[in-house]
């Protein structure tokens, strides 16, 4: 029971990054405060080690935003800048997105480093995009592999390979249910959303609707229900250092090997019958 509590509290983290693609930034940011928080106070309570707390609470989290409203902050509201780089303002006045001169790093935090796929621990997830804006070429091939410094991987258990399709559909649960008592303001669920969320208390797999609402949320660039590498890359960074089967259980669920997994594979890969699937 506390091995199940500790990964729902840690995938909690994960949810709000994911769940709150589609809210404002503002919002986006009330929400992992506030989720900070909360697990935080949840998570210390727990007993296990500083290194798994590295992780679960400080891994996904935002750089620091400056508060204060000036000129440039204000025009720059209504651009959004790929990580590693920055707003910026021409001559003409008009907003413009390039490589950040700096990140703002806060030196007695060291645990919000992230592994490349390089196998190189860089400072930040902002430090690693920056450098890879302002090196180009000789990074190219180089990307976020996990949040947490560089580490040698455990070997995937068999037994938890099996159970995790359990462990995911308890946290969609927890984590759907936890947001929809949640203002949509600060980073809760919308009235659509909540709808799901009360009809699925009916369903004999409440599990069922919270999968699909999940699905939903990461499939966005394109909406087209399938999940990309890409796509999958913010719950996968997450869920890596803390699950060993994390790159298994992806694998597992492309059954037709291409790359990408369909709202097919990904309900079936769940536990889902065909005909329970929505699309």
């Amino acid at each position: 029971m506390a091995v199940m509590t500790k990964f729902i509290l840690i995938l909690s983290l994960v949810a709000v990054a994911l769940a709150s693609r589609h809210k404002t930034k503002n919002q986006e940011l009330k929400a992992a405060r506030h989720e900070l928080v909360n697990a935080k106070k949840a998570l210390e309570s727990l007993t296990y080690s500083k290194e798994e707390q590295i992780y679960s609470i400080n891994g996904y989290r935002p750089e620091d935003v400056a508060e204060t409203i000036n000129d440039v902050d204000d025009k720059c509201s209504s651009l959004e800048c790929a990580p590693g780089k920055s707003c910026f303002i021409d001559n003409d006045g008009a907003p413009y997105c390039d490589c950040a001169e700096m990140c703002v790093e806060d030196d007695r935090d060291p645990f919000v480093r992230v592994c490349s796929t390089n196998n190189v621990t860089y400072p930040s997830q902002c430090e690693l995009f920056r450098q890879k804006c302002v090196n180009p070429r000789d990074m190219d091939g180089e990307h976020l592999d996990y949040f947490g410094p560089c580490k040698i991987m455990e070997q995937c258990n068999p037994i938890d390979l099996i159970n995790f399709p359990e462990r995911m559909r308890t946290w969609f649960l927890e984590v759907m249910r936890d947001l929809a008592e949640r203002k949509e303001e600060n980073g809760g669920l919308d009235d659509d959303e909540k709808r799901l969320e009360e009809e699925s208390m009916d369903e004999d797999k409440p599990w069922r609707r919270p999968l699909h609402w999940k699905f939903f949320n990461m499939d966005v660039s394109p909406t087209d229900y399938h999940l990309s590498d890409e796509e999958l890359l913010p719950m996968r960074a997450q869920l890596l250092p803390m699950e060993p089967c994390t790159d298994a259980f992806i694998a597992g669920c492309d059954t037709n090997d291409d790359d990408l997994i369909s709202i097919i594979e990904w309900g079936k890969c769940m536990g889902l019958t065909e005909d329970e699937i929505q699309y």
